[in-house]
Order: C-alpha cells, then sequence, then structure tokens
C-alpha cells in the first residue's frame, strides 16, 4: 500500500514563501520516509485564534483536496490549522501531533476536539509539557518525548579553544518591554489593579503560572485579550528582562562575546545599554550554516530560555550549540533520557550572578571541556537528529516507491530540497481564484515569457487577468508531459 503523508505545520518566518530551517529540515526528511507527501502551510488558509477560514471558498477547496490525496497518516505541528476539523471529517486516520511549543498556550478549540480521536498520539518536546499532555489527553493517547534535534551534516571537528574568536555566543530576540506597560493602559486599570497587575508578573517571573489566565481575567474582567495573548504579554516581557539581565552578568567577566538577534536588541543593548554594545551584533542570522560558523567560534554556548520553558526541557538551540562542538551553559533543566550530563556536557544556571563562576571553570580547563564537547557532538550525531524524529513520526509505515511525489498546498510558492522527489506539485493561489489547478514546478522551471507579460499588463492595470492560472498549470502540465 502506498504510503501516503499529509503533514500540517504553520509558516513561522515573515517571509510566506519559505520555512525556518526547523521546519525545513523536518518537513524534509518525513518526505523522504514516504511515497507521497502533502504539506499544508495551514495558517496561509486558517486563522488559529479565530478557528475560522477568512476566506468563504477556502474551506470547501480545502477539504477536497485533501479528501483526493487520501492521506495514510497526518502529522501535525502544535496541532496547527486544521488538524481539529481533520479528526471530525477522517475519524479513521491515524494522527500524530508533536507539539514543539508548550500546549497550554495553544487555543481550546484547537485541541478539545483532539480528546475524542482514537487514532490519535500526542508528542512534547521535553517532560514538562508531557506531563500537561498526559493530563490533557490520558497517558494511552501519549508517546515518548521527542527532543529537538540538529542537522547530521553539520556536526563537524570542533575548532581547538584556543583558536576560538569569542568566549561566548547568544542568538535570541527580545520583545519590546514596554510593551507591557502599554498593555496596561490601554486597559485603563485603577491603582488597585495596577498593583495587583504587577504583584501577577512578579510572581509569574519567579514562578510560573500556568494559570495565569485566570488570574489576569480576575483582575481585568472587561479584557477581550485570548488566553495565547495573554501568556504572550507575560511571558514575553519575562522572557526580555531575563536575557537582558544575564548577557549583563556575562559582560562583566568578558568582552570576548557576539549577541545578535532581532531589531529590539538594538533599543535595548545598542542605545541604551552601552557596556554591551561592545560585542553586539546588528547581524540577523538567518542562515544555518551562519548560525554554526558563529557557534564553532564559541568557547560557550549560551541558551536563555523564553520564560514559557518554566525552567525545564531543552529548546532548539541547545542542540545546534551541541552540535557546534561549544560547552552548552543553560538556564532550563536538561532530561536526562537525552543522554547529557551536567557538568560535562552542559551546565545548568538559575541565576545570573552563577554565570562568573561557570565560565571561569570552563575556561581554566579547557581542553578538558573540549574532549567533552566531542562526546557531546557524538551524542546528537547518534541520538538527536532530524532523521531520528522522522523515524519516530513515520514509525509504523514503510516506503515502498524509490522516489517520492512531493505535493505543496500555501499561499506562496516553496519549494523544499528533498532528496529523492522526482515531482513537486503545488495548489498555489492566484488573484484569479482560491486555487490554481495541479501545476508541477521546480527551481529549475523557466516563467514563460507570455506569463511575464500578462502578470505586467496585471500589475499595471491593478486588474487580474483571468488566465494567468490556468495558463500556467495548462504549460507546466504540457512540459511534465513531454519529458514523460
Amino acid at each position: 500500500m502506498t504510503f501516503k503523508v499529509l503533514f500540517l505545520s504553520p509558516h513561522y518566518l515573515a517571509k510566506k514563501s519559505s520555512q525556518d530551517p526547523f521546519r525545513h529540515e523536518l518537513i524534509s526528511e518525513v518526505a523522504k520516509k514516504s511515497d507521497e507527501f502533502l504539506y499544508i502551510q495551514t495558517n496561509d488558509f486558517y486563522d488559529e485564534l479565530t478557528g475560522i477560514f477568512p476566506q468563504k471558498n477556502d474551506e470547501t477547496l480545502f477539504y477536497n483536496k485533501i479528501k483526493k490525496f487520501s492521506p495514510t497518516l497526518i502529522i501535525s505541528l502544535n496541532a496547527s490549522g486544521i488538524t481539529n476539523r481533520l479528526v471530525t471529517l477522517f475519524p479513521n486516520l491515524e494522527y500524530k501531533v508533536w507539539f514543539i511549543d508548550n500546549p497550554w498556550r495553544i487555543p481550546e478549540h484547537m485541541l478539545l476536539p483532539l480528546k475524542e480521536c482514537q487514532n490519535l498520539t500526542v508528542y512534547g518536546a521535553s517532560d514538562s509539557p508531557n506531563s500537561w499532555l498526559v493530563t490533557y489527553f490520558g497517558e494511552e493517547k501519549c508517546g515518548k518525548t521527542l527532543f529537538f534535534c540538529s542537522k547530521k551534516d553539520l556536526v563537524t571537528d570542533p575548532i581547538p579553544f584556543e583558536d576560538r574568536k569569542y568566549d561566548f555566543s547568544y542568538i535570541g530576540s527580545l520583545w519590546n518591554v514596554s510593551q507591557f506597560g502599554l498593555t496596561l493602559q490601554s486597559l485603563k486599570p485603577n491603582s488597585e489593579q495596577f498593583l495587583m497587575a504587577k504583584k501577577l508578573i512578579t510572581d509569574h517571573f519567579h514562578s510560573y503560572k500556568s494559570d495565569l489566565v485566570k488570574h489576569f481575567r480576575e483582575i481585568f474582567p472587561e479584557s477581550t485579550f485570548s488566553g495565547p495573548e495573554i501568556f504572550a504579554l507575560f511571558d514575553d516581557h519575562c522572557s526580555s528582562y531575563k536575557r537582558l539581565s544575564i548577557i549583563t552578568e556575562l559582560a562583566k567577566v568578558t568582552d570576548k562575546g557576539f549577541v545578535a538577534g532581532n531589531s529590539e536588541w538594538w533599543t535595548q543593548v545598542g542605545i541604551f545599554e552601552p557596556g554591551l554594545s561592545t560585542f553586539y551584533s546588528p547581524e540577523v542570522v538567518q542562515k544555518t550554516e551562519r548560525l554554526f560558523e558563529i557557534y564553532r567560534d564559541s568557547k560557550i554556548g549560551l541558551n536563555i530560555s523564553h520564560h514559557q520553558t518554566k525552567g525545564k526541557g531543552m529548546p532548539l538551540r541547545c542542540f545546534d550549540l551541541l552540535s557546534s562542538g561549544v560547552i552548552l551553559v543553560t538556564n532550563t533543566e536538561v532530561e536526562k533520557e537525552s543522554g547529557l550530563i551536567e557538568g560535562k556536557h552542559y551546565f545548568l544556571f538559575k541565576e545570573a550572578d552563577e554565570l562568573a563562576q561557570i565560565y571561569k571553570t570552563i575556561i581554566n580547563d579547557q581542553q578538558k571541556y573540549l574532549g567533552y564537547a566531542i562526546e557531546a557532538q557524538s551524542i546528537i550525531r547518534d541520538r538527536h537528529t532530524f532523521q531520528h524524529r522522522a523515524n519516530s513520526l513515520t514509525e509504523g509505515y514503510k516506503k515502498i516507491k524509490n522516489d517520492i511525489s512531493l505535493y505543496i498546498m500555501a499561499k506562496n510558492k516553496i519549494t523544499f530540497d528533498v532528496e529523492g522527489a522526482v515531482t513537486n506539485i503545488g495548489f498555489v493561489e492566484e488573484r484569479t481564484s482560491s486555487f490554481a489547478d495541479h501545476f508541477k514546478f521546480t527551481n529549475r522551471t523557466r516563467t514563460p515569457i507570455i506569463f511575464l507579460l500578462l502578470k505586467l499588463i496585471s500589475l499595471v492595470s491593478k486588474k487580474p487577468i483571468a488566465g494567468i492560472s490556468r495558463y500556467v498549470a495548462i504549460n507546466n502540465a504540457i512540459k511534465y508531459l513531454q519529458r514523460k
């Protein structure tokens, strides 16, 4: 029987025609395990917060395309998009849902229908969300913890410590620290509400409150903020404060660091914290190869997890750091099942003032810790790659064909580099219709001149040309048949 996988995930980057490296690698590896693979970029079509399809015609066409594809297995990241609808429409299919973010931050309407699904397996990326999933879905529907992972071919021999440019590196986002105050101001709190909100965020910073939404609504009963919006407001504020305070502490013991992320760093560090600007870089690191280049040139790889981790589990950054041959220093607990040993492959800190001693311990015995870094690389290579995660998600199924039929459903043209994929067919929305017909595209497909002229006329006249979608479909279909 042909093994067909339907993979559901939202896009993460602002550029909707591409995926972040983690999703790109995971999708590619899962595709290699299948005979036919359909990837749907769910939030191009479906609003997860409201639970509706903004475009009226999308919903019917959406389900028809899935029904026509007839998947064997449905894999979903974070129960994304229409997973909640599909378990009702196609109850006999098998569903595997990997929560790479904390499930308690996901809207209830996306999770509740899954509880009734009999062919469901859910996975958390660390022990903390796994415990929550067991409570919510029941132990019988919960699989083993699927940790994050790294790209196998980027695990190379490390640079000697003495040749590395940076004592430490950190790459991650900051959020607008004034947003919390501005949001409170918009709610027009009285003095009592203001003090209660201040106490709530202080308590949340020191001891994560999973019932945060309930407390917030008790203080502000008129608020229309959704649960995810409330969590994001509090967690982002706490995360920015934590990251700034930790980087500030490290700056006291070394000026050989590399810190980069989003533009908010420039506001918080480049201007208002001149002491930190000596190692702040305005570079926006997007390519995986550049990320690993920075990490490999660092002795210490710093992980300051987002506040929603509750101090437990390893985010993706930890695996990238360990793959690069650095010593991981992290503020979140590492599960024993990962195979990594505290004080050897990584150091754990709870408060910023612990960093100075950890730094001295590593710098004063660099050769010993270089050996431990090489050990950690072997653990990642042997247990924590994208191939390992793809094997877990497709366990119980077997590919029978030598090639792969790859399909993509998105608002923008997306191409994945999947070895062995001989067809690459997309359902891409044009201005003239909700979905274009099937058409073949690859990196080497040449766009005919007549199509470019039609597009130019459309842009100049500000009117859609009705034949564009069908022309592309027919033209590429003819090319495909000619090659056959």
